[in-house]
């Protein structure tokens, strides 16, 4: 009983497994295409969504300070404080989002005007989704 236990386990831990790495492979496959359609549609000379001097680096510090107030939630998980950096995670995320919308509001495109803005703002999108 307990050998044929211990396969059914690790045959749904295979399954697991393979499941995530499906997913992840579909996720590589979907920021690949939707970079090289940016970098792609950035040539053509359709102009940038942002100007990379104040709301693209306040967005980066933003992820960035996330990122790394997660990893010490991750690490102090059933401490006192831990909940502190992850309702301060949250904070940063919801912010990260309020600052890119106001970049995108600000930037005064359109998401139809061509395959460029569109993949700018899907990829940012999938950020959101992420965060």
């Amino acid at each position: 009983i307990v050998v044929a236990a211990r396969e059914v386990v690790l045959q749904r831990l295979q399954r697991h497994i393979s499941a995530f790495w499906l997913f992840l492979g579909g996720e590589v496959i979907l920021f690949v295409t939707l970079f090289s359609v940016v970098t792609w549609g950035e040539e053509s000379g359709t102009g940038i969504v942002a100007d990379g001097s104040e709301l693209p680096l306040v967005s980066c510090f933003l992820l960035l300070t996330s990122s790394l107030t997660i990893t010490i939630y991750h690490h102090s998980y059933g401490l006192y404080f831990g909940r502190f950096f992850l309702c301060l995670s949250m904070i940063l995320g919801f912010l990260f989002i309020v600052v890119q919308v106001c970049e995108f509001y600000g930037s005064g495109t359109d998401s139809l005007y061509c395959s460029y803005f569109s993949a700018s703002y899907m990829t940012v999108g999938l950020h959101f989704i992420h965060v």
